[in-house]
């Protein structure tokens, strides 16, 4: 055998498809396939870490669905599941394919609007929480509908950290809430 190789070949595609399903679930929400908390946050890091970052506005957004506690208390758990699920798909349609959209947990959802001023932000989000003020899901003949407080902030320069930029559009959409909620707040 002096001079002879041996290669054994093996298909591991299947392996690498069970790598791909799990890079996917880390970073994806399993009921509504958006992002989650840590493909949202991957997101926004790449974003702040970019030299190029202050050459075009970046807005990141704050949703929270108003209501959203009495349809689960009402119709149970798979409708507010279900709910969630319509939620998440007009948010993919509404929105453009290159902004993220993500569902951080609960009935809260968060955006990065990439090269988006805040009128172009504002002007999108409006048409985001008009639709969902406008969405009625009818579970066992009973209509239910939830509305949206959202908060706006754009990137600054010393945004740092994707926390830096979150607590300015967390905070704006407390404001929301607090001010009546379905509404959306820009600057505090």
């Amino acid at each position: 055998m002096h001079g002879y190789r041996v290669y054994v070949l093996h298909d591991d595609a299947e392996r690498r498809q069970r790598e791909q399903a799990h890079r996917w679930e880390a970073s994806h929400d399993p009921l509504t396939g958006l992002a989650n908390r840590r493909g949202f946050l991957a997101a926004l890091n790449q974003l702040l870490s970019r030299p190029d970052r202050q050459d075009e506005p970046h807005a990141v957004a704050m949703l929270d669905l108003d209501f959203f506690k009495e349809v689960n208390d009402r119709a149970g758990h798979s409708a507010g599941d279900r709910l969630l699920q319509d939620i998440a798909s007009l948010l993919l349609h509404r929105l453009r394919a290159s902004d993220v959209v993500a569902r951080l947990g609960g009935d809260e959802f968060a955006f990065i609007l990439y090269d988006c001023d805040r009128e172009h932000a504002a002007d999108l989000l409006e048409g985001v929480r008009q639709q969902i003020a406008e969405h009625v899901m009818v579970c066992d003949s009973h209509p239910y509908h939830v509305t949206a407080s959202i908060g706006i902030a754009l990137l600054q320069a010393e945004d740092k950290l994707p926390q830096d930029v979150l607590d300015r559009a967390d905070m704006r959409c407390y404001l929301a809430k607090h001010q009546g909620r379905n509404r959306l707040v820009t600057m505090a």
